[in-house]
């Protein structure tokens, strides 16, 4: 399999991104919200990505799974999504966004 990152997209605090099969994504996204550690997961069904891998070009059709979580749980998310991941090397990547105080409300009562 194949690492593949698109294009960082906005969220709270500090969402992951990631790849998956299609037969995976929804089972990692119950997980991390059933272990607290994302209050949404947002899932992208039709991402194509073009990447280089073992010394190809590739192109592949992929789904992408973004989490909304707190960076207190990112160390733990990332572990899960390593653990469950069909790729020989999954790419996870994050940043810090700013949202409203509302939204911050929501996601502390939701990841704790």
């Amino acid at each position: 399999m194949h690492p593949a990152t698109p294009p960082a997209r906005g969220g709270q605090h500090d969402p992951c991104h990631h790849h998956l099969s299609r037969y995976r994504h929804r089972a990692i996204a119950r997980d991390a919200l059933g272990q607290r550690l994302a209050a949404c997961a947002n899932i992208l069904p039709g991402v194509l990505s073009l990447f280089h891998w073992q010394g190809r070009i590739e192109e592949e059709a992929e789904v992408l799974l973004s989490f909304k979580t707190r960076a207190a749980h990112r160390p733990a998310l990332v572990a899960l999504i390593e653990e469950r991941h069909p790729y020989d090397l999954p790419v996870i990547h994050w940043e810090d966004a700013e949202t409203t105080p509302g939204a911050t409300a929501w996601l502390d009562t939701e990841t704790g």
